[in-house]
């Protein structure tokens, strides 16, 4: 088991690869350990390391990325399906439990837009448009769409994030 001790001088960073023993591992800011730990006699410890790190970097940049200063205005809104309109975004799901993303066009331009999940397991996934596809949302118009969770063999729940990116021109993947 990884079970890394504490470090104040890291408390700030963002990911960090910590040993311990014979074993390596990227943990979250707060000591949350993200990937499967390697173990360092292994010929590719260094390069699987590595590759955790960049995928993960990849992942926090995602999360993170925003536009205060956007002249447009996109509305995000998560339910489960079973419930009604308006209610309040679950914090945590289930196994199988359905989720309706909701995105309205608040603004006053057609959008291109991309709806990404980002999993708390570090996956990054495209929901929306399909690979090539360049749909636009109109202004006032509402994209709906519900989503089956699946949580990974030994994980109680997912705190996964959805993310919406848009502008004025085809997103090129």
């Amino acid at each position: 088991v990884f079970e890394p001790q504490p470090d104040e001088r890291l408390a700030n960073s963002d990911l960090r690869v910590v040993a311990q023993g014979d074993r390596a591992a990227v943990l979250a800011r707060d000591g949350t350990v993200l990937s499967d730990s390697v173990a360092l006699d292994s010929d590719l410890a260094a390069t699987r390391v590595a590759s955790q790190l960049e995928d993960w970097a990849r992942w926090v940049s995602l999360l993170e990325l925003s536009n205060p200063s956007s002249p447009y205005a996109l509305k995000l809104t998560l339910r489960v399906a079973e419930t009604a309109a308006g209610s309040p975004a679950p914090v945590a799901v289930g196994n199988e439990t359905r989720i309706t993303v909701r995105i309205e066009n608040a603004s006053n331009a057609s959008l291109y837009f991309s709806l990404l999940n980002l999993g708390s397991s570090g996956r990054i996934a495209l929901l929306y448009p399909l690979p090539g596809a360049q749909d636009q949302l109109a202004p006032g118009s509402v994209f709906e769409r519900t989503y089956r969770m699946t949580v990974p063999p030994g994980r109680g729940a997912l705190k996964d994030v959805f993310k919406v990116i848009a502008g004025d021109a085809p997103i090129d993947g």
